[in-house]
């Protein structure tokens, strides 16, 4: 999913952090599947503790609409943190990043290392994620032919 914040940058809709990353996507399954949704997936400092939360809501919902939905991952954790694999500018070369911000694509890989306190047992692995979706950030939509148009 793209935005444009004028007519000549185009970016996609993905913009992460390195405690927090926010997409548009399809609709999951359990919505039917229609429309998008607009998903952040955060470390929260609340209530004395640290949790890792996925809040996913239509795309076109307000901020105070009830119709978000907040899921608790994994709670009580000392912390967590993102890091984004590619190219931040032309030409340069693919690396590691602890910010994706205002990009024309997304990043190659996105890495979740979340780490507990010494004395908690539980333990997680590292997590890769390879992102499937490529955005084509030239393309302008005509829906009459519901394709790129000049293409």
């Amino acid at each position: 999913m793209t935005s444009a914040d004028n007519a000549l940058q185009h970016r996609v809709d993905f913009e992460g952090t390195r405690e927090a990353v926010e997409f548009l996507s399809d609709a999951p399954a359990v919505f039917g599947g229609a429309g998008r949704f607009r998903f952040k997936l955060f470390v929260d400092h609340a209530r004395e503790q640290t949790d890792l939360v996925m809040v996913a809501a239509p795309e076109l919902a307000s901020a105070q609409d009830a119709a978000a939905t907040r899921t608790l991952l994994v709670s009580d954790i000392d912390h967590a943190e993102l890091a984004y694999f590619g190219a931040t500018a032309p030409g340069a070369p693919k690396q590691w990043n602890d910010s994706w911000r205002k990009q024309s694509d997304i990043p190659g890989l996105v890495r979740l290392r979340v780490a507990y306190r010494a004395s908690d047992p539980r333990s997680w692995p590292e997590l890769l994620v390879s992102l499937r979706v490529r955005a084509d950030v030239s393309c302008v939509y005509d829906p009459i032919t519901m394709r790129c148009r000049g293409r």
